[in-house]
């Protein structure tokens, strides 16, 4: 996250960076992986979060990404994971798995965003059940950093109720 942070140029103003870099005998990438856990990354995020940065958990429902995570870690988003979208329509299980996860975030104070939405009918479905946030190719097929800055400009410009950004393709 760091290293393309900075090699975006996000990371020009030398507050980012020193927040980025202030951990005392740091050496190597500015932050370990998280499934290390340590305080070290925790401050880390601490400082971002301080410096007005959002902290996405990503892929929440899976692997790494844990209920304990939600305790320890100054998230602002918990993002749900694309498998359980996948399954989305399969039964009321599948669609229950992905409400659950959504009150919680809610729950705890956090924004909810749905990964890998596909299909309008998974769209569809995950507004019945409350989710309001989404990414995936039912929005738009993966796109460079040039087109996400005119796509942005585009956004600004008409606002939100008339951007393709906030309606699926």
């Amino acid at each position: 996250m760091v290293w393309s942070l900075h090699n975006h140029h996000m990371a020009a103003n030398q507050h980012w960076y020193d927040a980025l870099n202030n951990t005392p005998g740091r050496v190597g990438p500015p932050i370990k992986p998280l499934v290390e856990h340590t305080e070290d990354n925790i401050q880390v995020l601490n400082r971002l979060k301080a410096l007005g940065v959002r902290i996405a958990l990503d892929d929440f429902g899976t692997g790494y990404s844990s209920l304990s995570y939600l305790h320890r870690l100054p998230a602002d988003i918990l993002k749900v994971d694309r498998s359980f979208i996948e399954r989305l329509g399969q039964g009321a299980r599948e669609s229950e798995f992905v409400h659950t996860i959504l009150l919680l975030g809610r729950n705890l104070g956090m924004a909810t965003l749905a990964e890998g939405v596909e299909h309008h009918d998974q769209w569809h479905l995950l507004t019945e059940i409350g989710c309001r946030l989404a990414q995936g190719r039912v929005f738009s097929m993966p796109v460079d950093a040039a087109e996400v800055d005119d796509r942005l400009a585009c956004w600004t410009a008409v606002g939100p109720s008339q951007s393709r950004l906030t309606q699926p393709v």
